[in-house]
């Protein structure tokens, strides 16, 4: 008697499964598909703008870079309107471009996009 291959076992047994799987299944709490707007650190504030900023925002703000994503599996696989913002966790405040690299430790000419802005890891996958 000759064994029998999986392959030749796999059309009845998925038939099978399909008809014994339950008629109505849900997925909770799990996120498949993200998206929204987040910031990313650039780096700290100048301290001879730190108090300035700070009053009209938080203690503990921070330079970021600011977009809106979308993604898979908390991938992103594509970002746009970037921008360069202060920041407290999820909290965004927006500056004008122009006052914004005063205000960073950093050389205007310095403050650059995020590398996973510009090439989202999901799409580099």
């Amino acid at each position: 008697m000759k064994p029998i291959a999986f392959w030749k076992l796999a059309g009845p047994l998925l038939a099978l499964f399909c008809l014994l799987a339950p008629a109505r299944a849900e997925a909770r709490g799990v996120m498949l598909i993200t998206h929204g707007e987040t910031a990313k650190d650039l780096g700290e504030i100048a301290p001879a703008m730190k108090q300035e900023i700070e009053d009209g925002t938080e203690s503990g703000a921070q330079m970021g870079y600011c977009y809106k994503y979308f993604g898979l599996f908390y991938l992103d696989l594509w970002t746009w309107a970037g921008r360069p913002c202060v920041h407290k966790g999820d909290t965004i405040w927006d500056l004008p471009e122009e006052v914004q690299a005063s205000y960073a430790k950093i050389a205007p000419d310095q403050l650059k996009k995020p590398f996973f802005y510009s090439y989202p890891e999901g799409l580099c996958i």
